[in-house]
């Protein structure tokens, strides 16, 4: 399964070794990151669900300080029930070649019924929500502490001060 929303295959001359197993049909804003391919070229990588059938091209981003390229896995191919090949394709000023084939499986299911977060959206959900917690389980506190100390407002016009122990109208 991908992590973070990533598909990660290392390539040399040995092969390409997939090191994600998989991908869920519907997982959409899936990345393909790819290390071990050569800087002195640009690359894109063309995606198909099959050789003669609808195709995507993509071009290639470098990460020089992560050491791998980066392009998105087109979410309309991960909407199928098929798996996705992608051509790797290397070129400079005066050629251009197909280097490696990569093969995504893509494992079906059921088209969810929600939305798909990665880790960090759902890690900022989940700090927005404790902040609001945080705040709702504070003005509850005032709350209960009015509540339990009997201490009510007046509706007639008047100022009212709040101290500690009482409740003062000016």
């Amino acid at each position: 399964m991908a992590k973070d929303n990533v598909l990660t295959v290392r390539v040399s001359a040995d092969g390409v070794k997939t090191e994600t197993a998989h991908v869920f049909q519907h997982d959409h804003g899936m990345k393909l990151r790819i290390h071990g391919l050569d800087g002195a070229y640009a690359w894109t990588c063309h995606f198909a669900q099959n050789p003669s059938g609808v195709s995507v091209d993509s071009a290639l981003a470098e990460n020089k300080s992560g050491g791998y390229w980066e392009c998105q896995i087109p979410d309309a191919l991960l909407a199928l029930d098929r798996n996705i090949m992608c051509f790797v394709h290397g070129h400079n000023a005066s050629a251009g070649f197909t280097a490696h084939m990569v093969s995504i499986p893509l494992v079906p299911r059921a088209k969810p019924g929600s939305i798909t977060y990665t880790t960090q959206e759902l890690n900022g959900i989940n700090a927005v929500k404790a902040s609001l917690q945080s705040e709702i389980d504070a003005l509850q506190a005032l709350i209960n502490e009015y509540s339990d100390n009997k201490i009510y407002l007046n509706n007639n016009g008047g100022a009212v001060t709040l101290t500690g122990a009482s409740v003062v109208n000016a």
